[in-house]
């Protein structure tokens, strides 16, 4: 979305650095986006019986969320970031953030029956809902931190 995203684990909180209006954008789909997956996940696994060993039903709700974030994706626009801005943005990380290191993603585990949950986490994600936020008085504080360079 023409933005760079740190992610603090201590916190456990994702930073949307750019300009102003990329990085508020950003923040807006992430919570948005994050809100559905969390609750339709919840609903998937509910819907799992209560036989299943909790591995295979946790396993199978991580490969829900999976397919729900493969299809989701394409709800977001994904903009390309200027030789400028990304100037920019590594500046700022440098001077506010120091060094970094790069987050290793672990794939879901295969589970039985981790293809149906998958495909069911596909067809709700391409279901999710991403609308034009409105820009209010009162700031959403679930949605991260955003971290605004450059000229506002």
């Amino acid at each position: 979305m023409g933005v760079d995203v740190v992610y603090t684990p201590r916190k456990g909180a994702l930073h949307f650095i750019g300009h102003a209006a990329k990085a508020e954008i950003a923040g807006y789909a992430y919570g948005v986006l994050a809100r559905q997956l969390r609750r339709q996940r919840s609903e998937f696994l509910k819907g799992q019986s209560k036989r299943l060993k909790r591995a295979t039903r946790i396993g199978r709700a991580d490969q829900y969320a999976e397919g729900w974030v493969y299809a989701a994706r394409k709800k977001v626009a994904t903009l390309a970031i200027s030789q400028k801005e990304e100037a920019l943005i590594t500046l700022w990380k440098e001077r506010n953030m120091g060094e970094l290191d790069t987050c290793k993603n672990r794939p879901a585990k295969a589970v039985r029956g981790k293809d149906d949950a998958w495909s069911h986490g596909w067809r709700d994600g391409k279901n999710a809902r991403l609308d034009h936020g409105v820009n209010g008085s009162t700031p959403f504080h679930a949605l991260g931190n955003i971290r605004q360079i450059g000229a506002a």
